[in-house]
């Protein structure tokens, strides 16, 4: 997350115009980040909102719907967060 918050912090300095344009500084990440085509970026760009509601339903979903969690979310939620824990000295 920190690579990506210094990228982000990059482009807001390149290119000012995507400071109160979400859609412009969305695309622009996708391409110069990620190498995305213009193309694609300006699409995906133009609905993350769509998306963004998409991700947010899913996770209420299965907060609500045990039967709708992925096979991996056990180990993330049993594993991930004991060793955590252990990192952290708990």
């Amino acid at each position: 997350m920190k690579n990506a918050t210094k990228q982000v912090e990059q482009l807001l300095r390149d290119y000012p115009e995507t400071r109160d344009n979400f859609k412009k500084l969305i695309r622009k990440a996708l391409q110069e980040v990620y190498g995305i085509n213009v193309l694609s970026a300006l699409i995906i760009a133009e609905h993350y909102k769509a998306v963004e509601t998409i991700l947010r339903a899913n996770r209420k979903a299965q907060l609500n719907n045990e039967e709708l969690r992925g096979a991996k979310r056990k180990h993330r939620k049993e594993v991930i967060s004991e060793q955590i824990k252990k990192d952290l000295g708990y």
